[in-house]
């Protein structure tokens, strides 16, 4: 029960939706003098400065019906010249992005990060939050509903009303899709499960991909028991062309996949399409438990306004990207070919992105804030990423643990253990997480990090799969620079044609011959032995 808890108000307005403008009112009876309020510079699972408050367009402030001076105190924090504790706070602000990491309105849909919408009062953050979503007049809304899994107060068929929260770090990891949209139900064992589907979604098998996100949302709860995060579960799910990403909260996920995700009537074994969505949904999903559940120590009380730096993202997002292919396949959803062959198409990735050679999977995590989210033409010469490499580390331990152990045990045992022992939000440092490999896998803990987490070296999975009947083995196009040029002849770029025909240098590999001959990115290719370049 909550009592004696201050209280603060928002609603949120769809009524300037022709200018892509959420209304927002946050009203409180427990503002502080000269109150603070800070729009988060960042969201969580997305590790880079967004600078949200930059689409901020009006801020007024009222108490007692009479106007509050307000003044900003740097980029993304405001301060009211109130007095008493009654304060209205009227705002307006600018939602087109797209992605799935903010927010997003016009005639179409509305959707909503609370990072990207709700101011955080200073001093307030452990309130009693109310949030009422006034449902829509214009007839051209008409038919929207609301999909969000904040706990409901009060709202009517549709989802419009009010919602509560008990914490703003709370309140903001509870995203909203405001439209038309498709509802799938299921249970996974005593929990209920919802998918909603908005956008170009075509004709598609609803049974089978029901009973398939059923049997990949079984398999973490399989393996981490009893400790389920969640009392219910949604996928949000927007369908739009050349779509990709998703972005984990408590209970819930956002994705953002292509028209073809979904399985058509009489699919036999998933398309790479629907393979795809699969382990999107796979991997959002197991994100409930590895950074929601158990997190780094620092990501316990996130910090809104400042960069939450870790060097762990290799376990929250590389073992993480190893679990999603891995839980379809346990799911009986693909073949053990078409999972290899996800394996060799990854590792290719990989062995061809010579960044791996002068970044550590420990620095991409570091320099996830500066690097990951902002690849540039030589990307590919200096970092590496850590849900790539991550995902093979993560093939590497648990292979390792297996046969160390005799089969008995897998690096499903040291995930579990770190969630019973510092999951349900207490946080856990890189240094307990190296001693439960050391304790349960029997891992040689200082090798791991010198070679493959704080160094550069290869892993050496060759012999591992082989040690499991898996051919390792390397073609041409994946073999090192040198042995490639014995082997075949190689620029070592990347070639883009833009809309007038050009062929335009993207990239240019270290040490390679185009390197050596001084060729750059952006360069134009006119022609090769006096034959011009075209697209064809």
């Amino acid at each position: 029960m909550q009592v004696n808890r201050k209280t603060v108000q928002y609603s949120v307005d769809l009524k300037q939706f022709q200018a892509h403008i959420f209304t927002v009112k946050m009203t409180t009876d427990s503002a502080k003098a000269n109150q603070l309020l800070s729009l988060p510079t960042w969201a969580p699972g997305s590790y880079m400065v967004r600078e949200f408050s930059q689409h901020i367009l009006s801020v007024k402030a009222f108490s007692g019906g009479a106007p509050v001076e307000v003044s900003k105190t740097n980029k993304n924090t405001y301060q009211l010249k109130n007095r008493g504790s009654s304060v209205t706070v009227c705002y307006e602000v600018y939602a087109f992005d797209p992605s799935i990491r903010a927010a997003f309105i016009d005639d179409t849909q509305a959707f909503f990060n609370g990072t990207s919408l709700f101011f955080r009062p200073h001093g307030l953050e452990d309130a009693h939050f109310l949030l009422n979503l006034v449902k829509p007049e214009a007839l051209s809304l008409a038919g929207f509903e609301v999909a969000t899994t904040m706990p409901a107060v009060d709202r009517d068929q549709a989802g419009f009303g009010t919602y509560q929260a008990f914490s703003y770090q709370e309140l903001v990891d509870y995203p909203c899709q405001i439209s038309k949209m498709t509802r799938l139900k299921f249970s996974v064992g005593n929990i209920p499960h919802q998918m909603v589907l908005v956008g170009d979604v075509r004709a598609f098998d609803e049974k089978r991909l029901v009973n398939d996100l059923s049997a990949v949302c079984q398999q973490p709860i399989a393996l981490f028991g009893d400790e389920v995060p969640f009392d219910r579960y949604l996928f949000i799910a927007r369908f739009e062309e050349n779509g990709h990403g998703g972005l984990e909260h408590r209970n819930s996920s956002m994705l953002l996949s292509t028209p073809y995700g979904l399985p058509k009537a009489g699919m036999g074994e998933p398309d790479s399409h629907y393979r795809n969505f699969l382990g999107l949904c796979s991997h959002e999903y197991f994100h409930a438990w590895n950074v929601k559940s158990l997190k780094p120590s620092n990501f316990v009380t996130y910090d809104f306004d400042h960069e939450c730096y870790t060097t762990m993202l290799w376990i929250f997002e590389g073992l993480t990207s190893y679990y999603d292919d891995l839980l379809v396949k346990r799911a009986g959803l693909v073949s053990l070919s078409s999972y290899l062959e996800l394996l060799s198409k990854n590792y290719s990735r990989l062995l061809k992105n010579k960044g791996r050679f002068i970044q550590s999977i420990a620095e991409s995590s570091f320099d996830a804030w500066i690097k990951f989210y902002r690849p540039n033409e030589n990307s590919l010469n200096t970092s590496v990423s850590y849900y790539l490499k991550g995902g093979f580390i993560g093939l590497y331990l648990d292979l390792l643990i297996r046969c160390q152990s005799n089969h008995r045990l897998s690096l499903d045992n040291v995930i579990k253990t770190a969630l019973d022992r510092f999951g349900n939000n207490r946080g856990i440092e890189e240094s307990q997480f190296f001693d439960l490999l050391a304790e349960v896998g029997q891992i040689d803990v200082n090798a791991l990090k010198q070679k493959y987490i704080y160094g550069t070296e290869d892993l050496p999975l060759k012999d591992l799969l082989n040690k499991f009947a898996i051919d390792f083995s390397l073609t041409a196009d994946e073999m090192s620079l040198d042995d490639r040029i014995r082997m075949s002849a190689s620029l070592g770029v990347k070639l883009r044609f833009d809309d007038n025909g050009r062929a335009l240098i993207s990239f240019v590999e270290y040490g390679g011959p185009a390197m050596q001959a001084g060729l750059s990115p952006h360069d134009e290719i006119i022609a090769l032995n006096n034959i011009r370049l075209d697209e064809t």
